[in-house]
């Protein structure tokens, strides 16, 4: 079963790295409603019911994702030959979450028409950080691949 969800996982950052982020256009879409809300005052805005209602399909496969995945780091504890690299895979999945959910989110001026389009060209590119995000995660789960194949 670690190996199917190795191979899963594998798969999945392959897919990322190549293609960039999951739901890009999504997250485009949001932040084009995002400096729309911001233009027109929370007072005068109506929401897009449309968008609410694509976000669904994409965010729940999402967060099950990052369950499945939190879990498969605690069951390859005890397969993991070396143990750090799953520790440490582990600790940076659970500190970038704490980090992400304190963090104190900053809200750029989306009503000045050149902070809007720095806001959506941000979104647009791909970041270093995710790249290199992307290529930790290919290299853990082919080590693991590696680890349950020919280790274990």
């Amino acid at each position: 079963m670690l190996i199917i969800f190795t191979i899963f996982f594998l798969t999945f950052y392959l897919v990322v790295l190549a293609k960039g982020g999951i739901a890009r256009g999504l997250a485009i879409e949001i932040a084009k409603e995002d400096i729309k809300k911001q233009k027109e005052g929370a007072d005068n805005y109506q929401p897009n019911k449309e968008l609410a209602i694509k976000m669904l399909p994409c965010f729940v496969p999402l967060i099950g994702v990052v369950i499945v995945q939190f879990l498969y780091y605690c069951f390859s504890l005890n397969s993991d030959p070396f143990l750090f690299p799953t520790l440490i895979m582990l600790l940076y999945m659970v500190l970038g979450f704490v980090y992400n959910v304190v963090k104190p989110k900053k809200k750029a001026d989306l009503t000045v028409e050149r902070n809007a389009e720095r806001h959506l060209k941000k979104l647009e590119k791909r970041s270093l950080k995710g790249t290199l995000q992307n290529l930790v995660y290919v290299t853990y789960f082919a080590y693991m691949l590696f680890a349950a194949v020919f280790m274990g």
